[in-house]
């Protein structure tokens, strides 16, 4: 076997020596390359170190700036605690406060509410005391309105009767006419408030009692007298009729003939004369046969067409300006009129005035 060895060396041409050399040759190259590894791990592990000591002394100044940012969040953290405790403590004495309030509020409104009730029951008392008064002045009312239709009743009954007493005693049977439909004139002017000229209080008190007599004798004429319409008209400066009957006669209900009296109680004299619109105002009425004129025969209004000054002279320019006009608006006698003289019928102007309107117009004459 070593001889086969040998041979094979001697092949090769190599000694031992030879290849310890190479042998020796290869560690060497091992030893170096591993001292250079060495090296080189050597010089990463202090660039590795160099970099962590950069890295740590980075992380003391973070640490130390974190510490400084920690410092002075926990310094905002106790001066927002301090806020917060001082928002606690005003919120809490506002709560407080506004507790005290409330309660008060509501004390305010239990207070309010029991002087509601107090006054609302004094309301209500009032309010019942106050219907008992009104039950009672109703019933006042209607007793005064029941009386009051009573005490009309007999007054309508003593003016029948006195009607038919005055009418035997003035000869109102003596009118004449159909008497069917009859239209009642009233003179209200103001001459009728004195008596002539004469403008003394005495004279003036005679002259309103005797205008009650002649409203009287009217409201007895109104109720007894036996026509199927009728009409009453006032007239002084312009005719006025009792409200509601304008430009008609009515029916001579018991009711109508009360309406009418009541109407011919609330007349004064006032105001002038127009006799001849009281005139045109009747002639116009549908179905008119009779007209019954009580006045004091002084018209004095011509609506100013008269050119003269003197009193006088204008009645008996009115008179004759009235005449004419009746003859023309009732020129067959259809209308009888009668005249009642409610001044001095013997007066020379007025009473003959009154005269000649009843003859011309188929009437009668009554001086009173």
């Amino acid at each position: 076997m070593l001889r086969r060895t040998r041979e094979a060396n001697s092949s090769f041409g190599l000694s031992f020596l030879d290849v310890a050399f190479c042998a020796l040759g290869g560690v060497l190259l091992l030893l170096l390359y591993a001292v250079n590894h060495q090296q080189q791990q050597a010089g990463t592990f202090i660039q590795t170190k160099e970099a962590l000591e950069a890295d740590l002394e980075s992380g003391k100044k973070l640490i130390a700036g974190l510490t400084a940012e920690q410092k002075q969040l926990a310094n905002n953290l106790d001066s927002a605690n301090r806020e917060l405790a001082n928002i606690k403590s005003d919120m809490a004495r506002k709560i407080a406060e506004m507790e005290a309030e409330r309660r008060g509020a509501n004390d305010a409104m239990k207070a309010a509410e029991v002087a509601s009730k107090a006054q609302q029951n004094a309301l209500s008392a009032q309010l019942a005391d106050a219907k008992r008064g009104i039950a009672e002045a109703n019933q006042a009312l209607t007793d005064s309105k029941q009386d009051l239709q009573r005490a009309t009743e007999n007054l309508m009954r003593m003016r029948t009767g006195f009607a038919a007493l005055r009418a035997q005693m003035s000869g109102v049977i003596g009118l004449k006419g159909e008497m069917k439909n009859v239209a009642f004139l009233f003179d209200t002017s103001e001459s009728l408030s004195r008596i002539g000229n004469d403008l003394s209080a005495e004279s003036r008190q005679r002259a309103n009692v005797r205008y009650a007599e002649y409203k009287s004798l009217l409201a007895a004429w109104v109720t007894s007298l036996n026509f199927e319409t009728f009409t009453v008209i006032e007239f002084n400066h312009m005719p006025r009729e009792v409200p509601g009957w304008e430009g008609k006669l009515v029916s001579a209900t018991q009711a109508n003939r009360t309406e009418a009296v009541q109407f011919i109680d609330n007349l004064t004299p006032q105001y002038t004369t127009n006799t001849r619109a009281a005139l045109a105002k009747a002639f116009a009425l549908n179905g008119i046969d009779t007209i019954v004129l009580f006045s004091d025969g002084a018209p004095n209004d011509r609506e100013n067409k008269s050119i003269r000054n003197d009193e006088e002279e204008r009645a008996t320019e009115a008179a004759q300006w009235i005449l004419e006009y009746c003859q023309q608006a009732n020129p067959d006698k259809r209308v009888t009129i009668n005249t009642i003289a409610m001044g001095d019928y013997l007066d020379e102007i007025y009473g003959k005035f009154l005269q000649d309107l009843a003859k011309q117009n188929n009437g009668v004459f009554i001086g009173r």
